[in-house]
């Protein structure tokens, strides 16, 4: 087997064009996996800018979809993003 190394020169405008489609493309499989995507308690207070204890009031009071493990509860960020959707106030 023959081992080349090979060099190229790319300008750099080029090289920016390429990465900013590579970070597209990875967004872009990122946002796919994320929507079946589970999370913790924690993750879901993160996501939702709430202490873990805000959470567990909105799974009490059934005002947040959640499954749970024994004492782990956990959370589809789809239904994260249709709760904080629900109350969406749109400007005049």
């Amino acid at each position: 087997m023959e081992n080349k190394n090979e060099y190229f020169i790319v300008e750099k405008q080029t090289l920016d064009r390429i990465e900013r489609k590579v970070d597209q493309f990875l967004n872009t499989q990122d946002q796919s996996k994320s929507e079946s995507e589970w999370l913790d308690l924690e993750e879901a207070g993160k996501l939702l800018g709430k202490s873990k204890r805000i959470v567990l009031e909105l799974v009490h009071k059934r005002e947040l979809p959640y499954s749970q493990i024994g004492r782990k509860y956990y959370f589809k960020v789809s239904d994260i993003d249709a709760m904080i959707e629900k109350f969406y106030i749109q400007s005049k």
